[in-house]
């Protein structure tokens, strides 16, 4: 369970300014200090060649390892179905926090921006033809 919670707290530091200084040395040192991390996990994790705010994904390795090794030791029951739906969860839940940033910065796939873009264009190119068609005046169709 202390995997699970410092992967959030680290995840949402990584996304949000508001939990940023969590991922500064100082704020690594007081995760120690509260109980959340040991010294040596703080140690295992600044030691890492990741950068502060991919941090995150080390939790995750760390609770794939947890996961096999209570299956291996018998404290987690369950055969290789079991196995196989943990680690599929495991991949959902990387797909989704790694969307976490594309929606706070309020992207937009680049598809959608493509066809409303073409129906703008054909909607512009077809309104005179229309106007026309309709027996509007000319001069009224371009205005």
């Amino acid at each position: 369970i202390w995997a699970l919670r410092v992967f959030n707290l680290l995840t949402y530091a990584s996304f949000t300014r508001s939990h940023r200084p969590v991922l500064t040395p100082r704020g690594m040192r007081r995760l120690v200090e509260r109980g959340v991390l040991t010294s040596q996990e703080m140690q295992i994790l600044v030691d890492t060649e990741l950068p502060p705010t991919m941090r995150h994904n080390a939790l995750i390795l760390w609770i794939i390892r947890l996961f096999v090794e209570g299956m291996r030791a018998g404290h987690v029951v369950g055969g290789d179905g079991f196995e196989q739906q943990f680690m599929e969860k495991i991949h959902v839940i990387r797909a989704q926090y790694g969307a976490i940033g594309d929606e706070l910065q309020g992207r937009m796939p680049l598809a959608y921006a493509h066809i409303v873009q073409v129906l703008v264009d054909v909607i512009l190119w077809m309104y005179p033809f229309q106007a026309l068609s309709s027996g509007m005046p000319s001069v009224l169709g371009v205005v």
